[in-house]
C-alpha cells in the first residue's frame, strides 16, 4: 500500500532538509578551519608586533642614558602605553581561554594552551552569545563580556591618546573605536557587542579576540614610535659655530682679578632669530608695552643703549626662533647692569658718629659691586640691619666709645672680598629741653594762655634725627600770695588739683615746674623745667 501524497511530499521535504544541512555542515567545517588559519596568521604578525617594540624600548633606554632630563618625560609614557597594553591583552588572553574551557568542557589550563585546530566545539554558536551577550540578561549585550572589553579598549584608547598632542592624534590613525553599525537584516543599527559577537561561532570569536589584540599592539607601536621621535622633534639645527667671551663686569678693582666664560656658542646660518627689547612679561613671552627691536648679525643680536642715570638698570626682552614644526618658539631673558658716574669719596672724618638710642642711617656702597653683593658688619656694643646700600645702626654704649663698621662683598665667581673697616665715635644724644605753652625757659604768660596749658613737654633741639621723649613726672611749685605748694603729676599732664590752683592765682603770681623726669628710646633722665610768671 503506497502513502497518501501528502505524508509522502512531507518526508521529501524532510529529507531535502537533512541532506542540505549535511552539505552545510561540510562547508562550515572549511570554513571553519579557515578561521583556524586566520586566527594563527594574527597570532604570528603580534610576535612580530611585539618584537617590534622591544626594538623601540630599546632605544628609548638609550635615549633616555644618553640625556636622561629631555627623555624622561616621554620614556614615563612610554612605559605607561607598554604596561596598558601588556594588562588589555593579558586581560583578553584570559577571555579566550574561558570562552574555550567552558564551551569545550577543557579545564582553563588547557584551555589557555591548546591550539584553536584541537578545539572540538568550534562551531558551537550558543555557549559563547551566552558569555559574551548574556541576552538572558540584557537583550543589548550590555550584561555580557563583550561590553565589558567594549569599555575596556575605551578606556586604553582614550589613555594612550591623551599622552599625544591634541593637534598630532588624528594623523596617527589609532583604531580601536567600537561603533554602533547599521544591520541590513535588523533593518536598524544594532550595538558593537552584538555586531560584533552575537551568534557567532566560538573560532570566529576567538579570531576576532586575536584581531583585538593585534590592534592593541600596533597601537601600541605607532604611540610608543611617536614618544621616542617627540624627544629630539623639537631640536633646533644649528650650522654655524662661534667662540664668545662673557664677563660678569668690566669693572675690576685693584686686588680682584677678571674672570670670564669662555664657549663656544652655535646659531643658524639659514634664519635670524628676532629681538625685542622692552616691556616684555619674560615668563609668557608677551608683550605688554614699548619694545625696541635689536639688530641682529650672524645670529647674534648687538644691542646699544644711552644711559642717562645712576643706579642698577634692569632690561628684560624676549628671542624668538622658529621651531623645527614651524612654530615661533620665544625665549624671554632678562639682565642688569650697573651705572655710576665718576666720583670722588670725602668723609668728613671727625663727624664719624653714632648716636646711642636712635636708628642712626647709614649708606653703604663700593665702586663696580652692586649694592646687594655688599655685605655689611658691627664690631661694637649695637647692630646694624638694611640692604641693597641703605641701613640703620643701633648703638647702646656709653659716650666716649667706638665702634666699627666692615663690609664684605660677594664676588662674581662665587668668592668673598673683604673691605678694611672704619671707625664711628658713640655719644648720647642731647638733652631735651622743657616746654609749657610752646615757650621754654623763664616765660611769661596771661591768665588765658595759662588756663589752656595742658601737658609738660619734652623737645629736641637742633638734633636732626627723629626722637621722641615722653615726659613721666613733673612738680609744679606755685607761689601765691607769700604762699607755696608743692604738687607732683606722674605723668606729663597738669593734674586737676594743678589746674584748680593754676586758675586762681593772679597777675604777678609765679609757677615753677621742677624735677621734670623724661623717657624715650634713647635713654631716660632728668632735665632743667621752667619758671612761668603771670602778667
Amino acid at each position: 500500500m503506497s502513502l497518501p501524497k501528502e505524508p509522502r511530499q512531507k518526508m521529501i521535504n524532510i529529507m531535502y532538509l537533512v541532506l542540505t544541512a549535511l552539505l552545510a555542515l561540510n562547508v562550515s567545517k572549511n570554513i571553519l578551519n579557515a578561521f583556524v588559519i586566520v586566527n594563527d596568521g594574527l597570532i604570528h604578525t603580534n610576535h612580530n608586533f611585539d618584537k617590534k617594540n622591544e626594538v623601540t624600548y630599546f632605544q628609548f633606554d638609550k635615549a633616555l642614558a644618553n640625556d636622561r632630563a629631555k627623555t624622561k618625560p616621554y620614556y614615563d609614557k612610554a612605559q605607561l602605553v607598554k604596561s596598558w597594553s601588556k594588562n588589555l591583552c593579558n586581560y583578553i588572553d584570559s577571555l579566550k581561554a574561558d570562552l574555550i574551557s567552558i564551551t569545550d568542557g577543557k579545564t582553563l589550563k588547557v584551555a589557555d594552551t591548546i591550539p584553536l585546530m584541537e578545539v572540538d566545539a568550534k562551531d558551537n554558536f550558543d555557549m559563547p552569545t551566552h558569555i559574551l551577550i548574556r541576552d538572558d540578561a540584557a537583550e543589548d549585550g550590555s550584561k555580557g563580556k563583550a561590553h565589558e572589553m567594549k569599555n575596556r579598549l575605551a578606556d586604553y584608547r582614550h589613555k594612550v591618546l591623551a599622552l599625544c598632542k591634541p593637534s598630532d592624534t588624528a594623523g596617527l590613525n589609532i583604531g580601536l573605536k567600537t561603533p554602533d553599525l547599521f544591520s541590513i537584516e535588523e533593518d536598524k543599527k544594532v550595538n558593537w557587542e552584538i555586531n560584533t559577537f552575537a551568534e557567532r561561532p566560538l573560532v570566529a570569536d576567538i579570531v576576532m579576540l586575536t584581531k583585538y589584540q593585534n590592534d592593541i599592539k600596533n597601537t601600541e607601536a605607532t604611540v610608543v614610535q611617536y614618544l621616542l621621535n617627540s624627544v629630539s622633534a623639537a631640536d633646533f639645527k644649528f650650522d654655524e659655530l662661534v667662540s664668545e667671551v662673557v664677563a660678569p663686569s668690566s669693572y675690576i678693582t685693584l686686588g680682584d682679578s677678571f674672570r670670564a666664560q669662555l664657549f663656544v656658542s652655535a646659531f643658524s646660518s639659514t634664519q635670524k632669530p628676532k629681538i625685542m627689547v622692552g616691556d616684555i612679561d619674560t615668563l609668557s613671552g608677551k608683550v605688554l608695552g614699548h619694545v625696541d627691536s635689536v639688530k641682529v648679525s650672524s645670529g647674534v643680536g648687538r644691542y646699544a643703549v644711552k644711559t642717562d642715570h645712576e643706579g642698577e638698570i634692569k632690561f628684560a626682552g624676549v628671542i624668538d626662533i622658529k621651531a623645527p614644526d614651524g612654530s615661533i618658539k620665544a625665549y624671554p631673558f632678562h639682565s642688569s647692569y650697573l651705572v655710576a658716574k665718576p666720583a670722588v669719596v670725602i668723609s668728613p672724618t671727625e663727624m664719624n658718629v653714632f648716636y646711642i638710642g636712635v636708628d642712626n642711617p647709614v649708606e653703604i656702597s663700593a665702586p663696580g659691586i652692586p649694592d646687594e653683593a655688599l655685605r655689611p658688619s658691627f664690631q661694637g656694643p649695637g647692630s646694624i640691619s638694611g640692604s641693597k646700600g641703605k641701613y640703620t645702626v643701633r648703638v647702646s654704649s656709653g659716650a666716649g666709645t667706638t665702634c666699627h663698621i666692615g663690609v664684605s662683598a660677594k664676588t662674581a665667581d662665587g668668592g668673598n672680598r673683604n673691605f678694611p673697616p672704619q671707625e664711628f665715635r658713640i655719644k648720647k644724644v642731647p638733652d631735651p629741653v622743657c616746654y609749657v605753652v610752646n615757650q621754654k625757659g623763664d616765660i611769661h604768660v596771661t591768665k588765658a594762655q595759662l588756663s589752656v596749658a595742658q601737658t609738660v613737654q619734652a623737645r629736641l633741639e637742633n638734633f636732626d634725627f627723629k626722637l621722641a621723649y615722653n615726659v613721666t613726672y613733673f612738680e609744679m611749685l606755685a607761689s601765691a600770695n607769700g604762699l607755696s605748694k608743692t604738687l607732683a603729676s606722674h605723668s606729663d599732664q597738669f593734674t586737676p588739683e594743678m589746674k584748680t590752683i593754676m586758675n586762681s592765682l593772679k597777675p604777678g603770681s609765679h609757677i615753677i615746674i621742677q624735677e621734670v623726669k623724661v623717657q624715650s628710646p634713647a635713654g631716660s633722665g632728668k632735665i632743667q623745667g621752667v619758671n612761668i610768671t603771670i602778667q
